[in-house]
């Protein structure tokens, strides 16, 4: 159930940020300008893109001395502590390519392609849908978020990558 509040509550923020005006938009508008000239040579392009550098923005982004996730607890005084608590968990997200190493009915043990630190990624049925092509050994790039100590959630779309070599 934690990771269902933890999507809902990403997607809040998301919306949040989209739906912003003033500083806060300037600053995504300025980030996402400059982010785009990085990412004009990827193969990601359109929504995948957009989604990557939104949720750049999220850990990376500043307004002023205060990030957007500073900014929408501000904005949000009334989320309950366990809430406040998944919503700072989004600082720690990150992007990475990860191997697949074990596949659950609920998720995946994924090892981080260039650290070798492993991760379990905890699943909802939409995403069953969409790895399920995925195989042991193969690499996904992908941007996780801790939900607790030890499980982690996908917070954009997987890019499945196949087998790359060392």
């Amino acid at each position: 159930i934690i990771m269902e509040i933890a999507k809902e509550l990403h997607s809040e923020l998301i919306d949040f940020i989209l739906d912003a005006e003033g500083d806060l938009a300037a600053s995504l508008e300025s980030f996402s300008a400059e982010q785009l000239a990085n990412f004009s040579q990827s193969q990601y392009q359109g929504a995948v893109q957009n989604e990557m550098i939104l949720n750049m923005f999220l850990t990376e982004g500043m307004v002023g001395n205060k990030t957007p996730v500073d900014i929408f607890l501000e904005s949000h005084p009334d989320l309950s502590t366990e809430k406040c608590d998944i919503v700072n968990n989004f600082r720690r997200s990150f992007a990475g390519l990860f191997a697949v190493n074990k596949i659950y009915d609920d998720g995946f043990e994924l090892t981080n392609w260039l650290t070798d630190k492993t991760y379990t990624v905890k699943i909802n049925e939409a995403e069953q849908q969409q790895l399920k092509r995925a195989k042991s050994g193969e690499i996904l790039l992908a941007r996780i978020v801790p939900l607790t100590n030890n499980d982690w959630m996908f917070s954009s779309t997987v890019t499945l990558m196949g087998r790359l070599g060392k």
